[in-house]
């Protein structure tokens, strides 16, 4: 694994003019792959433990309803969530997802 020498952050290998380079997604630093420690290997995954996929219908439907009006469908009815966004001293953000047509945004208290 290779970082940025401008920001830190991730550099992925990417394949450019029939070659290999390490380029920063963040700001778009790139740096030729010359091998050894830039080599990427693919091993196989050896746990064949079961991944938990979680279905966003169920997982909304453990949040609290509201009737408010939906800006995208225009239905009357959106699960809700408060969460703090800001410093403690500020009010919480209020987050709406419609029940109809999953549409998603927020209302700052």
């Amino acid at each position: 694994m290779k970082f940025c020498p401008r920001c830190g952050s991730i550099m992925l290998l990417q394949h450019k003019n029939k070659g290999k380079v390490l380029k920063c997604l963040k700001c778009g630093y790139e740096e030729k792959n010359i091998g050894g420690e830039n080599e990427v290997k693919v091993q196989p995954r050896k746990d064949k433990s079961k991944i938990l996929v979680i279905d966003k219908d169920i997982e909304m439907k453990i949040y609290p309803k509201i009737n408010i009006t939906c800006p995208r469908c225009g239905y009357h009815e959106a699960y809700y969530e408060l969460r703090q966004m800001r410093s403690a001293d500020e009010p919480s953000t209020r987050f709406y997802t419609c029940v109809r047509c999953k549409f998603r945004w927020k209302e700052d208290e």
